[in-house]
This record gives C-alpha cells, structure tokens and sequence, in this order.
C-alpha cells in the first residue's frame, strides 16, 4: 500500500474508534475547545495531509539512488586519483616547450584550472551529497513523526476505552537540526559550496522539539490528534525549506564568476596535420592509449577571435 493509502487506513481507524464511544467528548470550556464536535473531519483532513505532503517510499527510493550516484561521482574524481593523473600529465608535458606548452600547462595548474576545476567538483558534488542527505533526513524524520503518532494515537485508544484512564502522548520530533556535519567540514576554497550548504540547512527555525497530549477518554485523544499533528506538519514544511536553501546554495556558488572554476575555458592548439599527439611521451616508454586524438584544433583560414589563453 502507498504511503497515501496507509494515511487513510490510520484515519478510518481513529475515525471508527470515536464512532464506537456512547458519546462525543465536550470539554469543560466549549466555546475555547469548539472544534472537538467535528474530530472525524478534521482527523480525515489531517492524515490527507499527511499523504499528500509527501510520498514517502517513492521518494525516499528516489533520493537514496541519488545519494548512491554522488557517491560514485565522488569516487570517479578522488583528489589522490586525480592529482596522479595530473602528475602523469607533467610527465608527458616535460620536454614540451613555447608559449602553447606554457599556456597548456597553466590549464592544467594555473587559475582558473583543470587541478581547481576538480577542487571545485569535489566540493560541489560533496555539497550536493549533504543537502541530498539532508533531504533524506527531512523525509524520515517526518515519516518516524507521524508514524509515532498514529502508535501514541493508537494506545491512547486503547486506554482510553477504560473509563477515567488518564493518557500522556509524548511526541519527540526526529527532526533535530540538520546541516551540523556540512558547516563543520572544513574551511578554504575547497570547501566553499559545502559550508554554504551548511549554513543554509541550519537556517530558520527547525521546528516542534516535542509534543504532549494530554487525554482521559478516546473522544478526548482523536479530538486532540489533529492539532498535535499540525505540529509535525509545520516541522516538515521548516526542514523541507531548509532542504531548498540547501540546494539553492550549490547553484549559487557555480553562477557567474563561479562557473570558470568549475568549467575552465579550454587552450586553443592550433595544429597542422603533421602534428600528432602520441609523439609527446618520456624517452624509452611508449605512449599511453588514452591520448586523444580528438581534442585537436587545426589552424582556421580566419582568427578566431572566441575565448581562450594568451598564446595559445
């Protein structure tokens, strides 16, 4: 069953326990306490609301995998793996000389550059992992929530179906303060995008701590549960903003000035067709199969007057 179906399953539950009582429960001050008389309706609408905020396993299965796939980005651009690559690179480049292996060499090293741009992915992709992750507590915080509430609902039922049984409902929040481990994670340039996403998950309000129902009769809980779930619909919809801040602060550190660290604007080798890229290895090796031969710019009849470095 959906998440959507086992809300109204909860709902019919409270509502057929509340019809089987010999009467409504009225408080002593009717007038502050008015709305008890439609306890049904406003229990239907609360766990409709429920449903429809989020649907909880599709997306949980949704954020998980993209959890998973920042993890093998994270992997694919390790900083040891990659700073080898870099340092084979040198190795290739050593007996390359002039302005176009000067200017080759600052795309690898220089600013803005291959070794930032992979910096800058680094940060971006372990940003992006924390406000997924982030996302994903947000849903099973609101889950564990409601789910201890239809458990303290549902005992509260049960004793309250004994006649002057007095019932406490302690609802404590799954949802502390998120973000904590991201705006701990380093300082400095590399972790720019994480410690923005840091400060954004730790933004605002985090919402109801706890909750307490207080109840001596079946009437008396199913009336009070609407209002104790508002409290966790107001915590998801804080940690949900939150989450969006979070997301929002990843986009933000690529725009503009941003996006050359991330993208840096590629040489222009202008070759002719004698040139040939396997030619560049160290004396008695042969040349790695992993050259491409597709990168290469053969000279234009006109200048090219689009981006690129001083003497290229």
């Amino acid at each position: 069953m959906s998440w959507a179906g086992d809300m109204k399953k909860h709902a019919d539950y409270f509502c057929k326990k509340f019809d089987e009582q010999d009467d409504w429960f009225f408080p002593d001050h009717l007038e502050e306490n008015a709305s008890y008389p439609t306890a049904k309706e406003d229990v239907q609408a609360l766990f409709a609301e429920f449903g429809r905020f989020i649907e909880v396993d599709v997306a949980l299965a949704g954020v998980r995998e993209e959890i998973s796939l920042l993890d093998k980005a994270a992997d694919d651009i390790d900083q040891d793996f990659c700073e080898g690559v870099l340092n084979d690179m040198d190795l290739y480049l050593e007996n390359w000389e002039g302005d176009a292996a000067d200017g080759f060499r600052s795309y690898l090293r220089g600013q803005p550059s291959i070794e930032g741009a992979l910096a800058r992915k680094r940060d971006l992709v372990r940003a992006s992992k924390y406000a997924m992750q982030a996302y994903e507590k947000a849903i099973t915080s609101f889950r564990d929530d409601v789910l201890a509430l239809v458990e303290a609902g549902q005992k509260g039922v049960e004793a309250g179906e004994v006649r002057e049984a007095k019932i406490m409902i302690t609802l404590a929040s799954a949802a502390a303060s998120i973000g904590v481990a991201a705006a701990t994670a380093g300082a400095g340039a590399a972790f720019l995008a994480t410690l923005a996403v840091g400060d954004a998950l730790q933004t605002g309000a985090a919402g109801v701590n706890a909750t307490f129902l207080e109840a001596g009769s079946v009437e008396e809980v199913v009336g009070k549960l609407p209002g104790k779930g508002e409290d966790i619909l107001e915590t998801g919809r804080r940690q949900m903003e939150r989450v969006r801040m979070g997301f929002q602060a990843v986009g933000a550190t690529m725009a503009g000035a941003g996006m050359p660290e991330v993208n840096p604007p590629r040489p222009r080798l202008v070759t002719d067709d004698s040139f040939n890229p396997d030619d560049f290895h160290q004396d008695g090796r042969k040349p790695s199969d992993r050259i491409s031969h597709d990168d290469l710019v053969k000279e234009s009849k006109e200048s090219d007057s689009g981006p690129g470095r001083p003497g290229l």
